[in-house]
């Protein structure tokens, strides 16, 4: 069990998983025992459930445990070591190793016999978690170009899994692991990941699992309170470069377009692509608002402006020139879809990637507005702990 104790879960999870099968398998046996005539799946599926959400589960473990942006405290004793890439992490191997396939190859084993379902399930699961949570962590310090190929991946399993048989599916699912795995390569050479602490703050999980001195920092800048905590330079202001806006739109349009194609019939395509015309351009731009204008405010109210009879203030009203483009873009797109200008299978994918491109790209940029637009910052949500009474 030594080689296999940097990979598998806590103690407690491994009988936990042992105690669900063992019933799942008795009570399975007590069904066909008592019953001559049992149907083939008597009480459905739970017995593949379980191993397929095992193999899941344990994927996105295997993805976060032993990776050092996730736990603090790892994080910071890996700090006072001379360790860097490309020598191997001590707390064990965030890529695939040889127990990893004994470990599946087992769960692969439990879920035979179940009918209606493929003895390579677990083997998806595990793979879909990993490279999931893979992709999130690279993403985390600084490397997204793996989540886009990723997604875009997902998408095509999706696609050939609707349109051939057999596991033609898996040839993209593998091939995210490389992706994922080049990810992770370019993320452990970046190390350390300056960004990821700002004073002792771990973005991720506040202060927990920092030191009393690393806690004492974090504590001291928060002590300024509002709106000094919220006026201060943050590198969560500075936005997205334009590359990753238009990934992003790119990847929500991927996603659309393998939505409604693996639909079986119009019908159920309209049922999806009607709505999204109608939803995408209003949620793009409404998320665009509430970003920009949460804490935010105008510099005098609605009230105000009419009996000042300043209908229009120029240095805060250009945060609404975004969301209202999203707005007329995309509902021009939709009102060519219902004319019969465009199909509406073409029309879904073009709506979304315009209202999040739009969205996303707009000026002006978040660091821009904050510094610049005429507006009042309320203390609103969790800003209201940071009130200092004066």
């Amino acid at each position: 069990m030594k080689h296999f104790r940097n990979i598998l879960p806590p103690t407690f999870v491994l009988w936990l998983f042992a105690l669900g099968y063992s019933a799942i398998l008795g009570f399975e046996f007590l069904i066909w025992a008592l019953l001559s005539d049992a149907p083939e799946n008597p009480i459905g599926r739970p017995r593949w459930g379980a191993c397929v959400a095992a193999a899941l589960v344990f994927g996105g473990y295997r993805a976060l445990w032993n990776h050092p942006l996730v736990r603090p405290g790892y994080f910071a004793w890996l700090q006072a070591t001379p360790w860097r890439f490309p020598d191997p992490l001590p707390a064990g191997p965030p890529h695939w190793v040889w127990q990893d396939g004994a470990i599946i190859a087992t769960l692969v084993l439990l879920s035979l016999g179940v009918p209606g379902t493929d003895f390579y399930d677990p083997l998806i699961a595990f793979i879909l978690g990993y490279t999931g949570c893979l992709c999130v962590a690279s993403a985390a310090t600084g490397i997204y170009w793996p989540t886009y190929a990723t997604l875009f991946l997902f998408g095509l399993t999706g696609l050939l899994d609707s349109y051939s048989e057999g596991i033609l599916q898996l040839v993209p699912l593998v091939a995210t692991y490389f992706v994922g795995l080049q990810g992770l390569r370019q993320s452990l050479a970046a190390y350390p990941w300056e960004r990821q602490f700002d004073e002792g703050e771990h973005r991720w999980q506040g202060t927990m699992g920092l030191s009393a001195d690393a806690r004492s920092r974090y504590t001291r800048k928060r002590a300024v309170g509002f709106p000094s905590a919220v006026i201060a330079p943050s590198q969560t202001d500075s936005g997205s470069p334009y590359r990753h806006g238009f990934a992003i739109a790119i990847t929500a349009a991927w996603v659309t377009i393998v939505a409604l194609s693996v639909c079986e019939s119009v019908a159920e395509r309209l049922d999806i692509s009607r709505p999204l015309l109608m939803l995408a351009p209003f949620l793009a731009a409404m998320s665009r608002v509430l970003t920009y204008c949460m804490q935010y405010w105008p510099p005098i109210s609605f009230l105000g402006r009419v009996l000042t009879l300043r209908w229009i203030i120029p240095g805060y009203d250009r945060v609404f020139l975004t969301p209202i483009a999203t707005l007329v873009c995309g509902y021009a797109v939709t009102i060519s879809a219902r004319i019969g200008l465009i199909n509406y299978d073409v029309a879904a994918p073009i709506v979304v990637f315009v209202s999040v491109a739009i969205a996303i790209n707009g000026g002006p940029s978040l660091a821009n507005w904050r510094l610049t637009g005429h507006h009042r910052i309320i203390a609103a949500g969790m800003a209201l702990s940071d009130c200092k009474k004066v």
